[in-house]
């Protein structure tokens, strides 16, 4: 891997429009995902000088990649009897967003009495991940409070999956643990594209990933599946839902009767535990829409997936990384005993040490 830096951050700025190559360290993994936070760990001798080259806080990637890490981490271990080492480690930009807490877009001191819940309007959860970013980085939105602002970052969305929309009201908590939270709902990825000669600023991508199944399949007859668990059941294959909050509760129903109809239990209570009293009138009608998106997508989630744990063989030569398919994108998965079924890559790890390049996928049922 060709690992480099980004000119350093100054001031108000980050300059991503040139970099210098990194050289000297013994090994490098490089792992990239879906939604968790990409990270890196890069090991080399002491007297290399890289804690120089990478000072905490460096922004860095490599020639193949679109990611953006930060170095967040320098530890040294002495050893008298051998060389001594330091290990650099580090994970994607989009935890910079641990800095900024939600609803800190205002000026501050707040006015006295108890502070409100940060609301977004009804929309899709990808669309509400966008603009919570957005109201928390971009100059334009904080005109009360523009130290929080980052220059040469914007955020895109390019889902285009149709999901249930609704209001959310956010409490006060780091604006990255409450992104995590929004992409959660609708099983979305974030993901960064590093400044190119197509765009000058850092992109934060919101994304779903593509549908690849009918190009990649990876499968156990060609040698791409190292190991895997097989299962057939319907033990927890429900197609209803009875969804309950504090106070109110709906069902989720389907057509099927009799011995096809299979009804599961959502627990919601934590949409409406804080509310002192039950619901009436727009209020009522607002928590049952949630309600009923919560028992929508607990049925949603549901897989009789035959095949699990699924392990890809490192190496495995018959689909490349970034060029068949990326993390995030559905494919195929064809196991032994005639089964197959579809799978997301939610990681994909690189490693670089003396014993050459390897690289695998991580798959997770949808």
């Amino acid at each position: 891997m060709n690992l480099f830096k980004f000119l350093p951050v100054t001031g108000t700025s980050i300059t991503l429009n040139s970099g210098e190559l990194i050289n000297g360290w013994k090994s490098l993994t490089w792992t990239e995902r879906y939604r968790d936070s990409c990270e890196f760990t890069l090991v080399s001798d002491l007297d290399s000088g890289l804690n120089i080259k990478l000072p905490i806080g460096s922004i860095i990637s490599h020639v193949d990649s679109n990611e953006v890490m930060i170095v967040e981490n320098h530890e040294i271990v002495k050893d008298t009897n051998a060389n001594s080492e330091i290990t650099i480690t580090g994970r994607s930009f989009e935890t910079f967003l641990e800095n900024r807490i939600v609803g800190s877009n205002q000026a501050w001191p707040i006015p006295s009495g108890t502070p409100v819940d940060y609301v977004l309007a009804s929309n899709y959860s990808a669309i509400q991940a966008k603009a919570l970013i957005d109201a928390h980085i971009l100059t334009s939105a904080l005109p009360l409070n523009l130290k929080d602002a980052l220059s040469n970052v914007s955020v895109v969305n390019s889902v285009t999956g149709a999901y249930e929309t609704e209001q959310r009201d956010m409490k006060r908590a780091d604006l990255y643990s409450s992104l995590i939270e929004i992409l959660s709902v609708d099983n979305l990825g974030v993901r960064n594209i590093r400044p190119n000669a197509n765009n000058s600023s850092l992109i934060m991508e919101i994304h779903e990933g593509l549908n690849k199944t009918a190009s990649v399949a990876f499968s156990y007859s060609d040698g791409d599946i190292e190991s895997a668990n097989y299962l057939w059941s319907v033990k927890a294959l429900k197609n209803c839902a009875l969804v309950s909050g504090k106070w109110h509760e709906v069902f989720v129903d389907s057509a099927l009767e009799g011995y096809q109809r299979r009804v599961m239990h959502v627990d919601a209570s934590y949409l409406d535990d804080k509310l002192s009293e039950a619901p009436i009138d727009a209020e009522l009608t607002s928590l049952a829409a949630k309600l009923t998106t919560r028992g929508r997508q607990a049925l949603a989630r549901q897989n009789a997936v035959a095949i699990s744990n699924v392990k890809i063989a490192p190496n495995s030569q018959n689909y490349n990384y970034r060029t068949d398919y990326n993390v995030g994108d559905i494919v195929g998965v064809d196991g032994e005993y005639n089964t197959s079924t579809t799978m997301r890559v939610i990681e994909y790890v690189e490693i670089e040490d003396e014993n050459g390049e390897s690289g695998y996928p991580t798959l997770s049922e949808l």
